[in-house]
């Protein structure tokens, strides 16, 4: 029987204490389901496989390597064993969530904060695995899981030691390729010695696919296999260049694994050396309001005349200081009807300073294009929202599906007009979406059709166009 052919109820009488629920994932070499443990009474992932001889030693491996990382944002395995039918078996704690390739499908890129939040998760993860002499060998987004755990919304796990290698052990064939293409460097692809900064090459690649929302080496397997082995350095896009993870991101990627981090802990430090020395994120709510600058006093506005305080009233000799109070409160009632004259006087001859130029009431108050406007317009032109998401200080992306398309849409409000036109000039260089601008808010629309799998311009254009739905467009500001 193969992993293909496995069904739970023909897995049910071989596991006792493992009732199986449903089935999760197939593979080549496996199948994943979800069971509950009724000894413990607890949900589990059972990986099961009833493979040839060429894959029970590897499948043993994995159990065995697995359930000595115990590191919390490592996944957990609970038992391992062989059950009736020849049935291999590993329960893994069970996680209710997406992976983080899913997640950047769903959400189109992270925020540099998050993408800085998953590294030094599986930083952590990897650091214990490296002390213990395991290289993972296929740190990838599919194998970096995003769960509800311990109360923790988005809680970052790291999947699969099931390639995992120990320097001293291997149980891959001279000539087997193993590892996913597109973040494998180039010792892996070569067969060169293996170690943490192997693992740490992968981690950079998924820092910049998460960042950009596209694999950073693209096209076919001899085409991505290529790109990690030439002599020429990665060229990173500006989104990666212009974030403050450029100098982590460029040092993990770097081809030549003595030029890479060389240990889990010393990528931790610079991340956070860099997270510590990059400006918070600025909004709407973040930025100072800009106070106009102190009126200058009567005295200092030119041609006015100059007003010396009074430093002191002298009594008369001849009454002993008894009538310095009287003549204190007569200077003072001078003082006062003397320059409440001259402020009258100037404010009459002097020119008036310019009026500042009124807010645009478009600028500060127009809703196009909020997500409020985005709600509305959606149910009204065919779309249904599958989802609205805060991904930063007044950045919300809104992931809807349409009969003929499906994407995201989202929306962004800057401090100022000017800001506004700059995001909406930088996010119209990519060829897939459509930016429009309208006061402070950007709309960006990313949009496939139906079965494309593939971003396209013209069908961003498509949505834009139901959205607007016979509304005047848009004008810049």
């Amino acid at each position: 029987m193969t992993p293909r052919e496995l069904a739970p109820k023909k897995l049910g009488p071989a596991f006792d204490r493992y009732q199986i629920e449903a089935l999760i994932a197939r593979g080549e070499q496996a199948s994943v389901f979800r069971a509950r443990d009724l000894k413990l009474d607890r949900p589990v992932a059972l990986k099961v496989t009833q493979g040839g001889d060429d894959t029970v030693p590897r499948f043993w491996r994995e159990a065995e390597l697995s359930s000595r990382l115990v590191h919390p944002n490592t996944v957990r395995v609970y038992d391992w064993g062989v059950a009736e039918q020849g049935y291999l078996f590993i329960a893994f704690e069970w996680l209710d969530g997406e992976s983080l390739g899913r997640r950047v499908h769903r959400a189109l890129r992270l925020t540099g904060d998050e993408t800085r939040r998953v590294a030094r998760c599986l930083l952590n993860a990897l650091s214990e695995a490296h002390a213990l002499g395991i290289v993972h060998r296929d740190v990838k987004p599919q194998n970096v899981f995003l769960c509800r755990y311990a109360g923790e919304d988005d809680f970052v796990k790291l999947l699969d030691f099931g390639i995992a290698k120990q320097p001293e052990r291997s149980l891959t064939a001279h000539g087997w390729l193993v590892g996913t293409p597109g973040f494998m460097p180039r010792e892996q692809i070569l067969g060169g010695r293996l170690g943490p900064p192997t693992d740490l090459y992968a981690l950079g690649m998924v820092m910049a696919t998460a960042m950009t929302g596209t694999p950073l080496i693209g096209g076919s397997t001899t085409e991505q296999l290529t790109a990690h082995c030439s002599d020429e350095p990665h060229t990173l896009p500006d989104l990666v260049t212009q974030s403050p993870l450029y100098p982590v991101v460029r040092r993990a990627i770097e081809k030549d694994a003595s030029a890479r981090y060389q240990s889990a802990e010393e990528m931790l430090a610079d991340l956070e050396r860099v997270a510590a020395e990059a400006p918070a994120p600025a909004g709407p709510w973040e930025v100072a309001e800009q106070r106009p600058s102190r009126e200058p006093c009567l005295s200092e506005r030119a041609g006015a005349p100059s007003l010396a305080p009074v430093t002191s009233v002298m009594a008369h000799p001849s009454d002993g200081g008894r009538r310095a109070p009287a003549l204190l409160a007569a200077s003072a009632t001078l003082l006062l009807l003397l320059v409440a004259g001259v402020s009258v006087a100037a404010l009459l001859i002097l020119p008036r300073p310019a009026r500042a130029p009124a807010r645009s009431a478009l600028a500060a108050h127009d809703p196009t294009w909020s997500p409020a406007w985005v709600r509305l317009r959606m149910p009204n032109a065919g779309f249904r929202i599958l989802r609205e998401r805060t991904a930063g200080p007044n950045v919300v992306d809104v992931s809807f599906v349409h009969p003929d398309m499906l994407g995201a849409v989202r929306t962004e409000w800057l401090p100022t007009v000017d800001a506004a036109r700059v995001v909406r000039e930088r996010n119209a260089t990519d060829e897939r979406v459509v930016a429009n601008q309208r006061g402070r808010r950007v709309l960006t629309i990313w949009a496939e059709a139906r079965g494309q799998q593939v971003f396209e311009r013209s069908t961003a254009e498509r949505v834009f166009g139901l959205l607007l739905s016979g509304e005047p467009a848009p004008r810049d500001n």
